[in-house]
């Protein structure tokens, strides 16, 4: 999801990987491990062509894609390129955009209520020097027990301004 990396889905991974699956928890460019390669032009088509990158690099099919939150859009735009190699797409709390094949396009921008939409904008123009969306605490994901928050507090990274802006066609 939005603001996070690969790191969230560490206890999950653990118990997959326990029972024999193969599991790839991929941070997206610019957020978690890949923090370092952040730049305000990232798009929801960079994150797109990451796990594009990863399922041609390892060769995967008949794979599960789960989304979370923002990560919906992102499977969203992988299942137009690899729909014969997917067995199924999990939307966990996750945007789910237009099917892609007709033509339509979104942004993550889009899917946001109108004052959402411009809190969010000034967001990035004044917190985030036009190039970010800060992230918010952990407690507007649910996420209240003091260990859990300040570890999760610890690794949110702000979202390039692009994956919020653009439009995925």
């Amino acid at each position: 999801g939005a603001w996070h990396g690969g790191w969230c889905w560490r206890r999950v991974a653990d118990i997959l990987t326990a029972r024999g699956n193969r599991v790839f928890t991929p941070s997206l460019t610019g957020l978690g491990d890949r923090v370092h390669l952040f730049s305000k032009e990232i798009t929801l088509e960079t994150h797109v062509a990451d796990i594009l990158s990863i399922v041609e690099a390892e060769e995967l099919n008949d794979l599960t894609l789960v989304g979370h939150s923002y990560g919906g859009f992102v499977i969203s735009g992988v299942a137009d390129t690899l729909r014969e190699r997917v067995s199924h797409y999990v939307y966990l709390d996750g945007s789910v955009p237009p099917d892609m094949s007709t033509g339509a396009s979104f942004s993550w921008a889009g899917f946001n209520p109108p004052e959402a939409r411009e809190a969010r904008l000034k967001l990035i123009r004044e917190q985030g020097n036009g190039e970010a969306l800060p992230a918010p605490p952990p407690a507007a994901f649910g996420v209240t027990d003091p260990v859990d928050a300040a570890w999760m507090q610890r690794h949110l990274r702000p979202m390039p301004a692009g994956t919020y802006t653009g439009t995925f066609t």
